[in-house]
């Protein structure tokens, strides 16, 4: 997860993102709940359907979808699509 936000903060320094502090803020703090609740659960403190519930809630649908979100007007909508010529796309 590290190596991902970093890259993500990367991509969004050399597109100037306004709000990348905050988004970084954001990653740090993920990050930092994602440790806690990961060495909870290695030592047993926590049943795996919590650490589970917070990668959906947390991370998928409260900073994927809402927040990631907010930078895809950056970069070209042809960014997602790619005709690789087999006929698929």
């Amino acid at each position: 997860m590290d190596f991902h936000f970093d890259y993500e903060i990367n991509v969004l320094k050399q597109y100037e993102y306004p709000e990348i502090n905050n988004h970084a803020t954001d990653h740090a703090d993920i990050l930092e709940k994602m440790k806690k609740l990961f060495q909870y659960f290695c030592n047993g403190q926590i049943q795996p359907m919590i650490f589970f519930t917070f990668i959906i809630d947390d991370v998928i649908m409260g900073h994927l979808v809402k927040e990631d979100y907010k930078y895809f007007y950056l970069f070209d909508q042809n960014i997602f699509y790619q005709d690789t010529g087999d006929g698929l796309a």
